[in-house]
């Protein structure tokens, strides 16, 4: 059971006027808000839990495997 607090942050991440994803060292998707839902045609269902390059390949790998790794490192972007 959600906290109230915990109920109302999910309510803002899935309705703020912008992207919102979470991922995972191996660059899986842990959270897809609603605009990238709708920004990407994909729904969460479909993209959570899933390598984010499986349905975005034309991204550039290489160069944002090391910016995500970055953050993991220094703890902040």
């Amino acid at each position: 059971m959600n906290s109230p607090e915990q109920s109302l942050s999910d309510m803002v991440v899935e309705r703020v006027g912008f992207g919102i994803f979470v991922l995972d060292r191996d660059m899986n998707v842990l959270m897809w808000n609603r605009f990238m839902q709708d920004h990407s045609g994909l729904s969460a269902e479909q993209v959570v839990g899933k390598s984010l390059f499986a349905h975005f390949p034309e991204l550039p790998r290489v160069w944002l495997s090391r910016k995500i790794e970055s953050v993991f490192q220094l703890g902040s972007f």
